[in-house]
């Protein structure tokens, strides 16, 4: 699993930090990471952010991505969203 480097800028500065979180690991006191949601969860949350957020997105735009989403969403809807974004390997 991937953690971020909290703004590591350079090869040092992305080292200390890697050594703070293997510490942090050690210390057993690293944050709890869940699981990314499920490939449908995650499409009703993306629409009921521009549901709130109308004049961010085109309406045209928005019934365009509702379309495809609903049938990336019948082959792939129970996939969790990070296996879903994932190259093969």
């Amino acid at each position: 699993m991937r953690v971020p480097l909290e703004k590591a800028g350079t090869v040092a500065e992305a080292q200390a930090a890697l050594r703070r979180l293997l510490t942090q690991r050690e210390d057993k006191s690293l944050p709890t990471l869940g699981q990314t949601p499920k490939l449908n969860e995650y499409v009703r949350q993306y629409f009921a952010h521009y549901e709130q957020a109308k004049h961010e997105k085109r309406a045209s735009t928005l019934i365009s991505e509702r379309a495809h989403m609903n049938a990336w969403l019948k082959q792939l809807g129970g996939v969790r969203h990070r296996q879903a974004t994932q190259p093969n390997r």
